[in-house]
């Protein structure tokens, strides 16, 4: 059976979540995780552009909005 991967991009806004607790959770749920930080002009928190390749989209956001708000999502069909 052929399972299906997808690459998500996202923007995470969050109070103050940490890269590192972000990646610890997402851990064995994703195939590539990129997670990069964004500056916050408004000084209210961390704010991360996620890059992700998963067969499991719906657990992945899952997971990100227990740490704040999902922004400006992307999701493709991922090739081989």
């Amino acid at each position: 059976m052929f399972t299906r991967h997808y690459h998500l991009e996202f923007i995470l806004q969050t109070k103050d979540a940490r890269p590192e607790h972000l990646r610890s959770s997402l851990k064995g749920l994703v195939d590539a995780l990129d997670i990069l930080p964004l500056e916050d002009t408004h000084g209210q928190g961390n704010n991360f552009k996620v890059q992700v390749k998963t067969k499991e989209p719906e657990l992945v956001f899952d997971v990100c909005s227990e740490y704040g708000r999902l922004k400006s999502v992307k999701i493709s069909e991922a090739t081989a």
